[in-house]
């Protein structure tokens, strides 16, 4: 397992002894796209601060023509998310995720102010969310591993709301017409549904 890490967050994670092998922050890891180094269908940890936006679709396209599985944590300023797993071929990809993660917020959330947010850290890496606990280290550590041993199904995530408590576990669906995963995903069951109810929905309505 590889995994790739940026701010304290990331970092602390990588000082844990089942990390201690093989770890590389986020910048180095970028210098990397264009080699073999960077992991060859084994699974990829990636732990931020906050999203990377940019960053990630670089990481993912690369792990995609690896056939490598990833799986994404990211700590920001009301969630710890655990998740996705993303298998390429059998998962929802990391756009579908951002778009679905946006569409669902709630509260005084809005589209605009995550993005902002997103935006400002990616812009001012030295800024840092004011701290976090070790259970949520651990947490990410756990969820991890559960993905390496393969007790995590592909395309699942788990959220943990760092501020009232509540944890949800759900998944992400890929998107309608999405050019990057969409093609790849004919046995996927919830695609497998949409695929065989097309056709019927136009004969009963010829």
């Amino acid at each position: 397992m590889l995994l790739i890490y940026e701010g304290d967050f990331g970092a602390a994670l990588a000082k844990l002894p089942q990390f201690h092998d093989r770890s590389l922050p986020l910048d180095e890891a970028l210098q990397l796209l264009d080699t073999d180094r960077l992991a060859d269908r084994e699974l990829v940890a990636i732990v931020l601060t906050n999203k990377r936006i940019a960053a990630i679709r670089k990481l993912e396209h690369r792990l995609r023509e690896l056939g490598s599985p990833w799986v994404l944590s990211f700590l920001n300023d009301r969630f710890l998310y655990c998740g996705p797993y993303f298998v390429p071929g059998r998962s929802a990809c990391f756009d579908c995720f951002h778009r679905r993660d946006l569409s669902h917020l709630k509260h005084h959330q809005t589209a605009e102010r995550e993005l902002a947010f997103e935006a400002h850290f990616s812009r001012n890496l030295h800024e840092q969310l004011p701290g976090f606990t070790s259970g949520l280290l651990h947490m990410t550590a756990g969820y991890i591993q559960m993905c390496q041993a393969g007790q995590v199904e592909p395309g699942k995530l788990r959220r943990i709301n760092v501020i009232d408590g509540p944890i949800e576990d759900t998944e992400v669906i890929a998107i309608h017409n999405c050019r990057t995963c969409r093609p790849h995903q004919e046995d996927y069951y919830a695609v497998r549904f949409v695929s065989d109810l097309v056709p019927e929905l136009r004969r009963v309505l010829a």
